[in-house]
């Protein structure tokens, strides 16, 4: 019996060794955290281009090199080109870099086999809850 084994070689005294795949198993919880995080990143890489394009164009309308453009000399640039009436700062146009428009994500709060860090993962505020219940008073 003769021939090629499943390694290629047609030696007769390799030794063959299977090795079994093991998938991960991973939790709900840790799959569909992974699919929030993935897509909170996409969108916050597209927004960044956008902001990104939207600046050089910007530096272009002032005639200044897209490179050195500043934050500040956005924001001026903004005041100048959209003079605003408006008393509200919030209500005023504004152009900023993603990460401080749009709030940052949570970390996963549980580990891979799903079980929470936290024993009022439950609850809404857990470090209130934990302060609250780990004084404990003796009278």
């Amino acid at each position: 019996t003769y021939g090629l084994n499943n390694v290629g070689s047609d030696d007769p005294e390799v030794e063959i060794i299977e090795k079994k795949i093991v998938e991960e198993k991973t939790s709900l919880a840790m799959r569909a955290y992974l699919q929030r995080a993935t897509q909170y990143n996409n969108f916050m890489e597209q927004q960044t281009h956008e902001y990104n394009i939207g600046k050089r164009h910007l530096a272009n309308m002032m005639g200044v090199d897209p490179e050195t453009f500043t934050q500040t000399d956005i924001d001026e640039a903004i005041d100048y080109l959209f003079p605003s009436g408006l008393y509200d700062p919030k209500a005023r146009p504004l152009m900023k870099p993603p990460s401080e428009v749009f709030p940052p994500k949570k970390d996963a709060e549980f580990d891979e086999s799903g079980r929470p860090f936290h024993v009022f993962f439950l609850y809404r505020k857990t470090k209130f809850l934990s302060n609250f219940t780990c004084k404990s008073y003796y009278f």
